[in-house]
């Protein structure tokens, strides 16, 4: 499915943290010869050094709310003016009322808005930017927050047995807001995405809900194999058609931005897409794989402060459904903030 997004630009991009990073053999009290061969190994497979874990108190919307109000606050940004607000995550506040109701509320947004969560993973942010501005486009809505996190520690804590637990590791917690505007000057924002629901339990979390309400809800279940092989192979192949259609080559493209998954899936998907890894943004190191905010906070984490003005992207999100999608298109770096780092968190009445 392609799709093309007109008359709208990415305005800002900003990420946000809990002020809490850990390093892998700080989450271990066990740090035996053995486990610091395992954790070696670890990370010299996925590129994951730590991951920002969260307090108890703190979700993803903390996080978000955080980013969303430095781009409003610092571009002045009429909040009444704010007509769409979608929230990707699945690690959402409460089984209801969507999280995004709340976040427009916390962030003081006018009432006359459309705001949703949408329950979707790896792919999210690339979706969510089509969401947002396919809405935008056909719309009134001046401006748009699309806002990616995840609170993955939550259910990722390891047990003493290191050996069978590092793949918990994997996963960091991280919020994000991205405020699209509507210019009629903005060059096209151009989509290619696919989804392959045939494979929904290559990466799967069964237990604790509707359908299966009776097991505990903290199991996840994942192919490694049929996902590696997923996204190796048929990844690379989206991206090359997506370049196709817009009549480029890698060399046309100021940056390749992953989904971080992990170091041997993204490295395997610039090679079979020619671009070279000085292009191809990595932060998976310092912040594990954050789902549908990894994206954003790559590119928070390395182009932050850069000022590169305008620049040609390739995005690309892949993961759970299995779902896959990449965009072309361009942003001005100047307007990517740099890292917020919280411990605050919203007060309920609960």
């Amino acid at each position: 499915m392609e799709s093309c997004i007109r008359g709208i630009s990415i305005e800002a991009v900003s990420a946000a943290v809990p002020d809490r990073w850990l390093s892998l053999a700080d989450q271990f009290g066990n740090t035996s010869d053995a486990n610091r061969k395992i954790i070696k190994k670890f990370t010299k497979n996925t590129g994951v050094e730590g991951r920002f874990v969260s307090t108890y108190n703190q979700v993803n919307s903390d996080w978000c709310y955080a980013a969303a109000k430095k781009i409003i606050e610092d571009k002045k940004i009429d909040k009444n003016s704010i007509g769409v607000i979608v929230y990707v995550t699945q690690t959402s506040d409460y089984r209801k009322p969507s999280t995004a109701t709340v976040l427009q509320y916390r962030l003081g947004i006018g009432e006359d808005c459309i705001a949703f969560d949408v329950n979707l993973g790896c792919s999210g942010y690339v979706c969510g930017l089509n969401i947002v501005g396919s809405i935008m486009m056909e719309s009134k809505a001046q401006y748009g927050l699309l806002m990616c996190g995840e609170t993955a520690s939550r259910d990722k804590i390891p047990t003493d047995s290191i050996e069978f637990n590092t793949g918990k590791l994997l996963f960091g917690d991280a919020g994000s807001a991205t405020l699209l505007k509507k210019d009629i000057m903005a060059k096209n924002i151009n989509f290619m995405y696919k989804t392959d629901g045939s494979r929904y339990n290559a990466l799967i979390a069964p237990w604790g809900f509707y359908r299966n309400p009776y097991k505990s809800a903290d199991i996840d279940i994942t192919d490694d194999i049929a996902v590696f092989n997923f996204s190796t192979n048929e990844v690379p192949v989206l991206i090359n058609e997506l370049m196709g259609k817009m009549g480029c080559t890698a060399e046309d493209y100021d940056y390749l931005v992953l989904h971080q998954s992990n170091k041997l899936i993204m490295s395997q998907i610039e090679k079979k897409t020619g671009f070279s890894s000085d292009k191809s943004i990595k932060a998976i190191d310092k912040f594990a794989n954050t789902s549908s905010a990894s994206i954003p906070v790559s590119l928070v984490e390395k182009l932050a402060l850069v000022n590169n003005g305008v620049s040609h992207f390739m995005l690309c999100g892949y993961g759970i459904g299995l779902s896959w999608c990449a965009v072309d298109c361009y942003m001005n770096v100047d307007n990517v903030y740099p890292l917020i780092k919280t411990d605050e968190y919203y007060e309920d009445d609960y």
